[in-house]
């Protein structure tokens, strides 16, 4: 169509949206217009899903005839859905405290009476510590996962899914079920959000001894068995996650060579520290256990209760928070400890196996939270079997400057010919051998050979007779080197073709500040750093000093200065010279401290030390140094401004002067 022409003014509008505008045709005498237009609604997780959000378009236009025109647009529709996530599951202990745990907050939680997840529901009980006493739910709860759990023990269980957080306003709920695959008992609980828009659900159950009664709100659980706890997302069939756990876990003595269980070793837990048996309780943490138990056997705790150990297994139901080792008596016809890799045994039938420090004699750390699980792996072989050195110290824990006394335990295989052992130690950093404390079978022996650097002992130890034992003592201090956290001490045995495993022993070295950091004191002075006598020369007051970080101090009238809590790291100090009074510059010291600037040295202070720097400033002799004077005179709204400069007994061409004001200062004519 052709003709000229304009519209006067057009409006349009569309249903279902705040649009406006205005369109004017610039040609065109029957014009035929069109407005497509988008609008992005947004549910933001309060539009309930399925909700369906549908949209018509109306325009409205005047052409240049003159007669409005109304044109609708197709309608289009819009779904709301579900941002689809994965889930995971976790079962978690309470842990007070424990190191890696994180706080939570856990609400009201409901259990299925019927143990599924049609209910009805009831309220799950408070849950309780292992002690019996309530877990306060009123506040964030220190919750850890993995490990293993305790008969008896609360079960936190955790989900996190993401698109189940259907409101940003509401707590919403979650359905977990949890399962006893040995006693076959089941519950589901519903679990709360642990606060609005979170999309992390937490729920409590409390776990305990057989029978199984499924909807009871509690888990009926066995030692040794699999707990599973699973989640599936109501909404999203190809959404579900589980996690496992153990409950009471039994130790395993086994055959290093075929993984099989081995019957018959006694096993005693002894407490590392006072190196008796360790107190042990059985299930209801109240009645006595015995210490020592039988791989494969039986054992009775002082209320009745009868344990039975299947092949090769062993157990210590409960003790206290601390430092255990495993002295191990294995049958005649295996040896201990194992001198088999590690990651030699986890290729074994059964495997993977439990495998620690504990494993092999030395000292383990139970914690508080999970149960501490340690696999027991013996040699075949024996009466010619291998030798077996424990070892283990005195102490889980020391600051420098005190001492730790290590035990070793050498046993020879029985059917062994005897051959001359050398036993060889190797220190942590920062320990040292405490001269003349050497003790061999309980008598006093000649010091041993002892490494440039100090950490390395070579002890001899004489013949071994077939099935010797041989204990061997001795004391370490521990020094301003020794680096806080675990210090392990590392320890072998060769004798002729034999060698034994490697024992180690760990001990915790705890620093304290003045320990740790190094005090920096020193003085400026006015005087040759060549003179002794530093501290008659007369201090130079109002010398500001710097650290390398921009840490400053300022002398006091005697010259002092100092730095009171410092790294014990290398550090530069320095001296402001703008701050150094006319006629003194400082004094070239012939050090290598100095590293060629006289105002600026390198320091080291050790660990716990009081150091001491110091500067010296010298008069500057005749001939030498410029120097300036700089007086303000304020008069009113001006100031007269003179700048003196002298030099002492030389001639000075091509002397210029800078003098730089204030942006807002202008110099008079």
């Amino acid at each position: 169509m052709h003709g000229p022409g304009r519209a006067a003014a057009e409006s349009t509008r569309l249903r279902g949206g705040p649009v406006r505008g205005f369109v004017r045709p610039r040609f065109g005498s029957w014009l035929c217009a069109w407005l497509v237009a988008l609008l992005a609604l947004a549910s933001h997780a309060q539009t309930p899903p399925g909700t369906v959000i549908a949209n018509t378009g109306q325009g409205v236009f005047t052409p240049p005839a003159g007669v409005p025109t109304t044109v609708l647009s197709n309608t289009d529709s819009i779904t709301v859905g579900v941002l689809r996530t994965p889930s995971t599951t976790q079962i978690l202990h309470y842990a007070p405290g424990a190191l890696g745990s994180f706080a939570a907050n856990v609400g009201p939680a409901v259990c299925s009476t019927s143990g599924t997840g049609a209910g009805p529901f009831v309220p799950a009980p408070n849950p309780t510590d292992l002690s019996g006493a309530p877990i306060n739910l009123a506040a964030p709860v220190d919750l850890l996962a993995g490990g293993a759990f305790h008969q008896g023990e609360a079960l936190f269980l955790r989900v996190v899914d993401s698109d189940q957080n259907l409101s940003a306003l509401a707590v919403e709920s979650a359905l977990i079920m949890v399962i006893s695959q040995t006693t076959g008992d089941v519950e589901v609980v519903q679990a709360s959000e642990t606060g609005p828009n979170t999309g992390e659900f937490i729920a409590h159950l409390m776990s305990g001894a057989p029978p199984p009664v499924s909807g009871d709100c509690r888990l009926s659980v066995v030692a040794g068995e699999t707990l599973l706890a699973s989640y599936s997302d109501p909404a999203d069939v190809a959404d579900s996650s589980s996690s496992g756990a153990l409950v009471d876990p039994l130790g395993l003595v086994f055959d290093s060579a075929t993984g099989a269980p081995v019957d018959g070793a006694q096993i005693t837990l002894i407490e590392s520290t006072s190196g008796l048996p360790a107190t042990v309780f059985g299930d209801d943490g109240v009645s006595s256990f015995p210490a020592t138990v039988t791989s494969g056997g039986s054992a009775s705790d002082s209320g009745g209760t009868n344990y039975t150990f299947a092949p090769g297994r062993f157990r210590f139901p409960f003790v206290a928070p601390g430092t255990y080792r495993l002295q191990v008596v294995p049958p005649a016809t295996h040896a201990f400890a194992s001198s088999v890799p590690d990651a030699a045994l986890q290729l074994l039938p059964g495997a993977p196996f439990a495998l620690s420090a504990g494993s092999r004699g030395n000292d383990f750390v139970v914690p508080l939270g999970p149960i501490f699980q340690v696999d027991v792996p013996v040699d075949p072989g024996a009466p010619g079997g291998s030798l077996t050195l424990t070892k283990r110290a005195s102490r889980a824990s020391a600051g420098v400057g005190e001492f730790v006394q290590y035990v070793l335990t050498l046993s020879a295989p029985s059917g062994s010919a005897g051959q001359p052992a050398l036993l060889e130690d190797r220190l942590p950093r920062g320990f040292r051998f405490e001269r003349g404390s050497l003790r061999i079978a309980n008598a006093p022996a000649p010091n041993p050979v002892v490494s440039g650097d100090g950490r390395s002992l070579s002890i001899p130890l004489g013949v071994l007779a077939p099935g010797a034992q041989v204990e061997v003592r001795y004391v370490a201090r521990i020094g301003s080197g020794a680096r806080g956290g675990r210090a392990i001490n590392l320890a072998l045995v060769r004798a002729g073709a034999l060698l034994s495993n490697e024992a180690r022993a760990v001990v915790l070295v705890v620093r304290d500040l003045m320990n740790e950091r190094a005090t920096l004191v020193g003085r400026v002075m006015e005087g040759s750093c060549s003179e002794n006598l530093r501290d008659e020369h007369p201090g130079v007051a109002g010398v500001r000093v710097f650290l390398e970080d921009g840490t400053h101090v300022v002398t006091d009238e005697q010259g002092r200065f100092h730095f009171p809590v410092l790294s014990a790291d290398t550090h530069v100090v320095q001296i402001d010279t703008q701050t150094v009074p006319d006629g003194l510059i400082p004094a070239a010291c012939q050090t290598n401290r100095f590293a060629g600037r006289a105002y600026s040295q390198f320091v080291e202070p050790q660990r716990g030390a009081l150091w001491r720097t110091d500067f010296f400033l010298e008069r500057t002799p005749s001939g030498r140094g410029l120097h300036q004077q700089l007086t303000v005179t304020p008069a009113s709204d001006r100031q007269q401004v003179e700048l003196r400069v002298s030099v002492g007994g030389a001639d000075l061409e091509g002397v210029s002067g800078l003098v730089m004001l204030p942006s807002d200062v202008t110099p008079l004519p």
